[in-house]
């Protein structure tokens, strides 16, 4: 608790009179009410009631902060609460670009169709996710990977699946696009790849190793979402030359208090809505 909140207390104890007619009117006990204002008198180092047989009032010093403070406090406190159920004026969002313009795009659009009617400029930002947050102004963050800043709150929403897909009948089997670093992918995954293909074109761009995947150029280190883009029919069918090797992890960030405010927990439940019934974002292999 700060040293505000235990101060609009004292006022609507001040204002009552009572501990025991305060505590019920704000849903505390009086015991809780009683140990709020000892650490309060004791920061301020003076006492601020005097209690007796004949019931509660206030010292000389207790008086004087009520009668300076005590309606300011008040108002104060009802603007804070006023601010905390009022939809902000601006917000943004940070998102990956293969992401919002792709396997979350439905989530995308029906948030900003829930939204069409709020007074709230928001900001879509396709963000790079080698940059830092801290450096970043956001609201809330479609993130990659792990998620390491403890001065951040996150929530996964999704997984991918990746595993080496390709057409079955291309020609060159020897070469693998890789839109992935081997850090990413890790030493056990490497192991696998560097002994089966001859050539590993690298590249960081996951739309791009998806075209030239389904020109037939080689097989592809590719996670589900880009999978579930590929051109297939009856002469083009898929090969998995593996399963999955390792799954990315889609969380959502954002900064401030363990609860998102109230656009973000919208933009979430979109997002988790659409995840339930996309495949290629529950961790698995699709077909």
């Amino acid at each position: 608790m700060t040293m505000l909140d235990d101060f609009r207390l004292f006022v609507e104890i001040a204002r009552r009179g009572s501990f025991s007619g305060t505590a019920h009117d704000l849903s505390l006990t009086a015991s809780q009410l009683s140990k709020r204002m000892k650490v309060l008198e004791e920061q301020l180092g003076n006492t601020l009631f005097i209690r007796s047989a004949r019931g509660l009032s206030l010292t000389g010093f207790g008086r004087s902060l009520y009668e300076a403070d005590g309606e300011s406090i008040l108002a104060i406190h009802e603007r804070l609460n006023r601010a905390s159920v009022t939809l902000p004026k601006h917000f943004i969002v940070h998102c990956p670009q293969n992401l919002i313009s792709g396997p979350f795009y439905p989530a995308i659009r029906d948030f900003l169709n829930a939204m069409k009617d709020e007074s709230v400029d928001i900001l879509m930002e396709s963000s790079n996710s080698l940059v830092s947050l801290s450096q970043k102004s956001f609201d809330i963050s479609v993130r990659v990977g792990p998620q390491s800043d403890s001065s951040f709150f996150h929530k996964r929403l999704a997984s991918i699946a990746v595993a080496i897909v390709g057409l079955k009948d291309i020609s060159d089997k020897n070469t693998l696009i890789m839109p992935y670093s081997a850090q990413q992918a890790g030493e056990k995954v490497m192991g696998f790849i560097q002994p089966v293909f001859r050539q590993i074109i690298h590249m960081r761009d996951i739309t791009l190793a998806r075209q030239l995947v389904n020109d037939g150029l080689g097989y592809g280190l590719l996670p589900m979402t880009e999978v579930d883009l590929l051109t297939t029919s009856d002469e083009r069918t898929l090969e998995y030359l593996s399963g999955v090797l390792f799954e990315r992890q889609v969380y959502a960030v954002w900064p401030g208090k363990r609860t998102p405010g109230v656009i973000a927990q919208r933009l979430i439940q979109c997002l988790e809505s659409l995840v339930k019934s996309s495949p290629p974002l529950q961790g698995k292999l699709i077909y």
